[in-house]
């Protein structure tokens, strides 16, 4: 079950996520990939699609973390080593900026525009600094947040039979999903309004709509991908035609 229930990638540890060269070996890593649990469900994603396109990219993802500059999230204040530990990635990251020809930032972002008044502010602050030093950026939106897990389907899959059960698209697509596209559309116009040069990238249409592929989850819970999800999504990305970075 691991390719479906893994966020990022079977057999990688929370501390490799943090720093890893990701794509063409080949290649000098002019990319950098960071964010939150929203970059690391992306790996198998970006794995393939730096692959399909020729480049290399240094790729930092830590749970519940986004990369916003020197910014850490109010909660964590009170907790002084993840406090620490969330600093000590983001002051590096910084420090290493000059390296970076393109920065993508990928973040659960409706989730943080919800529960704090200020992220707005700090995503402002790190895309106006980031276009004023030159750094082509793109955000990327990803999963949906939704209300029905189908893992238990997958599992069924796997083992031979099917389970005889039908959601409705209301069923999978509650409340919560809804709020999660007001906010995302809301962030997308903001930026696309005030940060032209920002490329925002949304991956949801590439979503099958009951989040199933030939009877798998491509999602490990009701926010994130799974590995297999993630590739799943990366082939779609590439059968269309689209880019992540042009060459």
């Amino acid at each position: 079950m691991e390719p479906y229930t893994v966020c990022g990638a079977p057999n990688y540890t929370t501390e490799q996520y943090q720093n890893m060269i990701i794509g063409d070996s080949s290649k000098k890593a002019n990319v950098l990939i960071a964010g939150d649990s929203y970059t690391i469900h992306l790996l198998g994603f970006v794995q393939k699609v730096a692959k399909h396109e020729g480049w290399s990219a240094k790729f930092s993802g830590i749970h519940g973390s986004p990369f916003l500059l020197d910014y850490v999230l109010p909660k964590f204040h009170a907790d002084k080593d993840i406090k620490k530990m969330v600093s000590s990635r983001n002051s590096q990251l910084i420090s290493q900026l000059r390296d970076y020809k393109t920065v993508i930032l990928s973040s659960n972002w409706s989730e943080y525009m919800d529960d704090t008044p200020t992220f707005m502010t700090e995503i402002d602050r790190t895309l106006d600094y980031l276009t004023s030093h030159g750094h082509h950026t793109i955000m990327v939106f990803s999963a949906p947040n939704l209300e029905t897990s189908r893992l238990p389907e997958t599992f069924a899959r796997l083992q031979g039979f099917s389970l005889p059960v039908h959601f409705t698209e209301q069923e999978i697509k509650g409340k919560a999903y809804h709020e999660d596209i007001a906010i995302r559309k809301h962030l997308m116009q903001h930026i696309k309004t005030k940060f032209p040069k920002v490329v925002c990238i949304d991956l949801l249409p590439l979503v099958p709509k009951d989040i199933m592929v030939e009877g798998k989850s491509v999602m490990r819970d009701n926010y994130h991908f799974s590995f297999f999800g993630a590739q799943y999504v990366a082939d779609q990305f590439i059968q269309r035609g689209y880019h992540l970075i042009a060459s």
